[in-house]
């Protein structure tokens, strides 16, 4: 049996219908599906409240995510199960940046 890789998490967005953009320390980004984990663990149907699976953050470490102190999901969990997506972090902030100079200029 091969070891699971072990690629740090460097940062997470929580996204529409209970998924979730994940960025790693190798400049892969992956699109994770939290439903699954609500149908295997009972415990994660609390995420499908709005205001709690937006607490998502990174562990210390980049070792996983989190919600609470008892709802989290390792890196490798996160690295296997995630669907690899053609966008970096720096792609993200870039976009990030575009829409809050947009929202400024419409400000104005």
């Amino acid at each position: 049996m091969m070891p699971m890789l072990s690629i740090k998490v460097t940062k997470v967005i929580p996204l529409a219908n209970l998924r979730l953009l994940v960025f790693f320390e190798n400049d892969v980004s992956k699109l994770f599906d939290v439903a699954d984990f609500i149908a295997e663990c009972p415990e994660f149907e609390l995420l499908r409240d709005p205001a709690i699976f937006q607490m998502v953050s990174v562990e210390p470490g980049g070792y996983g995510i989190s919600w609470t102190e008892e709802l989290d999901c390792s890196e490798g969990e996160l690295w296997e199960r995630g669907t690899e997506i053609p966008l970096t972090a720096a792609d993200f902030e870039a976009l990030s940046e575009h829409e809050r100079k947009t929202n400024m200029k419409k400000a104005s």
